[in-house]
């Protein structure tokens, strides 16, 4: 007779297992028709130093969010609550036991009973239709979780590159005003310049050591930001940045980024309708939820309701009756009505949430798809008129210099100029690159939420102080 427990439980533990296992096919799946099919599977150290030995690229930032980062891994752990929770409602709950000996002086009156559940009983279906909603919600949840930290992990590569980028522009800059006080004071030794000429080229290298300095902080910024991303840390986070992805415009070699190549935009707010997890999530918990409503009001006023076998032993002849039990609450003070109000409230509140969220969804999708256009047109603009407009300039510039028609500190100055027209074109790429993965992500089923839509954009230069009037 202790067997049949055992079995009845290794039974409901297997069926968890299969109906997680079940579960974590159907997230893969998903994650699979976005493009990462490598969600969970864990990576030894080794396989993520290789990763790192040549540099960290987009590519490996994905690898290392899907395989090594910690919170992916946690999300898919999540699988296991909703399916044992599935599991269970398929179960009829334990069978209760109750009886009571009497000592007359007749002899023993035996009184045994066993009982099960009749609202578990006959609520049955019911409940495991609506767990498995609750389920289609979680798997839902957990493939959108997964792509939000993927997105995540993508967007810190961008912000990333940018600062490493732009700090490489802000040293040459402060190297051109280097060069420019050096040239200063040696006019000023000369008797060519007044020391008012040098204080104010003192002032430029200021601030341009300023800027450089302000730079290497973002840096750092962005490469923890990047770390976190990845779950690297210790010596794994002491990594070198891989730059074949970098717009590398500086030193006369601008390339066409293919900011909008292989990426559809035709019906594109349909399309992120189809993909959506989150309204995938929001129908399949109305869904739980109108299951729960239906459920309430039977489920209040039987409550307690049990239906079982009774068994009597008589003690003045040992003569043993058998018959059926049963328990039911009179529903006189407490009809149900006020849960059932309360489920069809949670619907309610459900379905309008639903719909708002459908609203949002066209916005944002209409948003990013229009910010993404605007974003290639300026860099495009910034890498086809304003870059080589600079270079025409400086090459111009160094011309007449060489023909000793204008002074080194023009020189300096135009170039000056350029390198911040190049500053000018990263942000507009980065820009561009960072609204491209959020249509690609929303094109995957992912919403970024409104508080990380603008988090770690990239400083705005000008040109306004490009090209300042010589000395």
């Amino acid at each position: 007779m202790r067997l049949v427990p055992l079995l009845l439980l290794l039974g409901a533990c297997a069926s968890s297992a299969e109906l997680e296992d079940e579960s974590r096919a159907r997230v893969d799946q998903r994650l699979e028709s976005a493009g990462f099919s490598e969600a969970g599977s864990p990576l030894e150290e080794t396989q993520v130093r290789e990763l790192l030995a040549d540099g960290l690229d987009e590519d490996d930032a994905v690898r290392l969010t899907l395989g090594h980062q910690r919170r992916t891994r946690a999300a898919l752990a999540k699988l296991g609550i909703g399916s044992g929770e599935l599991a269970a409602a398929t179960l009829l709950s334990n069978p209760v036991l109750h009886g009571q000996l009497l000592f007359l002086d007749g002899g023993t009156e035996i009184d045994l009973g066993i009982s099960q559940s009749l609202v578990r009983t006959l609520l049955m279906p019911s409940q495991k239709a609506r767990s498995a909603a609750e389920l289609r919600a979680l798997e839902a949840a957990v493939a959108s979780e997964i792509l939000s930290a993927v997105l995540d992990a993508r967007r810190a590569h961008v912000r990333a590159s940018h600062a490493w980028r732009d700090l490489e522009l802000r040293r040459a800059s402060e190297a051109g005003a280097l060069g420019s006080q050096e040239l200063m004071q040696d006019l000023v030794q000369a008797g060519n310049a007044t020391p008012a000429r040098a204080a104010s080229n003192a002032v430029e290298l200021a601030r341009r050591s300023q800027d450089r300095m302000e730079s290497e902080r973002r840096w750092i910024e962005a490469r923890e930001e990047l770390n976190r991303a990845c779950g690297l840390a210790g010596e794994l986070a002491q990594w070198d940045l891989r730059p074949e992805a970098l717009v590398r415009s500086l030193g006369g070699r601008i390339v066409d980024p293919g900011l909008l190549e292989g990426l559809d935009l035709h019906q594109l707010e349909s399309r992120t309708l189809t993909a959506s997890l989150e309204l995938a999530e929001s129908r399949a918990r109305a869904e739980a939820q109108a299951r729960a409503a239906g459920l309430s009001e039977w489920a209040a006023r039987l409550q307690d309701a049990e239906l079982g076998l009774a068994a009597k032993r008589e003690s003045d002849d040992s003569s043993w009756g058998l018959g059926p039990a049963f328990r039911i609450p009179l529903p006189l003070l407490d009809t149900g009505d006020a849960q059932t109000h309360a489920a069809r409230a949670r619907l309610q509140v459900l379905l309008e949430e639903h719909e708002a969220l459908l609203v949002e969804l066209l916005s944002r999708t209409r948003e990013w798809s229009e910010r993404l256009q605007a974003s290639v047109a300026l860099e495009r603009h910034a890498r086809e008129v304003l870059l080589p407009a600079e270079r025409t300039l400086l090459e111009e510039t160094l011309r007449n210099f060489n023909a000793m028609q204008i002074g080194a500190f023009d020189v300096l100055r135009v170039r000056a100029g350029e390198i911040e027209a190049e500053r000018i074109h990263l942000t507009a790429y980065t820009d561009a690159r960072l609204a491209r993965l959020e249509v690609e992500a929303l094109l995957q089923g992912h919403l970024t939420r409104p508080s990380t839509l603008n988090a770690g954009s990239p400083p705005r230069p000008s040109l306004n102080n490009s090209h300042p009037q010589g000395h």
